[in-house]
């Protein structure tokens, strides 16, 4: 009879009600002192209790509309396989790049820091701890800018050019950093760092648009 969440408050008095009702007949026909009377009176208090507390209560529904619980919406790689295959694609082209591990997953981490992807933020920081990078520079990755002798000038080129990048509409990848970059990279390393940045931005927006899970 009790609605599972008390979505409504005519379902929850309404279950309170019947209660006290049937309580009330019980003890008109058994007495007050009827052991079984005690239980029904007790259930009917509570039930009550429950349909006051149920107007400040939510429900799973309406935590999950107003974004207060995230649940996944749904698997690109299931829905669309050719799209995530491509990405995929773009991820394997990745793995044959003169950069270091170290280096992309400095990458990785910053452009998702910019885009708030939690999802990204989990794996790629676990993932440069595992290939050696130190929780130091992880933690003081987000300013790196006020810690510029904890990164070399390469990394700092490399987390410019991700900043700016993924800002891309601000003041595109500039002048001054891309001679930067010139510096230290070949053009083709500059075209894999371009791709490396636009792939993990594209990854930050699958993730957040279809709130892929934290796995815990």
């Amino acid at each position: 009879m009790l609605i599972t969440g008390f979505k409504t408050k005519v379902a929850a008095y309404g279950s309170a009600f019947l209660l006290l009702i049937f309580a009330l007949s019980m003890t008109i026909a058994s007495g007050p002192k009827a052991p079984l009377n005690y239980s029904v009176w007790v259930g009917s208090a509570g039930a009550l209790l429950l349909a006051v507390q149920s107007q400040y209560s939510f429900s799973i529904d309406q935590l999950t509309k107003n974004n207060i619980i995230m649940s996944a919406r749904l698997n690109i790689a299931t829905v669309d396989s050719a799209a995530y295959k491509a990405m995929m694609g773009l991820e394997g082209y990745l793995q044959t790049i003169s950069l270091t591990h170290i280096q992309k997953e400095l990458i990785k981490i910053r452009a998702s820091q910019i885009n708030k992807c939690a999802f990204c933020l989990d794996m790629h920081t676990k993932d440069a701890i595992k290939y050696g990078e130190t929780p130091q520079r992880i933690f003081i990755l987000n300013g790196w800018t006020e810690a510029k002798e904890f990164f070399t000038e390469e990394e700092q080129v490399l987390l410019a050019m991700t900043e700016e990048i993924t800002l891309i509409s601000q003041n595109g990848l500039t002048e001054e950093t891309f001679q930067k970059a010139k510096k230290f990279f070949d053009d083709s390393q500059i075209a894999q760092i371009i791709m490396a940045i636009v792939t993990i931005n594209a990854w930050n927006r699958i993730a957040i648009s279809t709130h892929m899970p934290i796995a815990k």
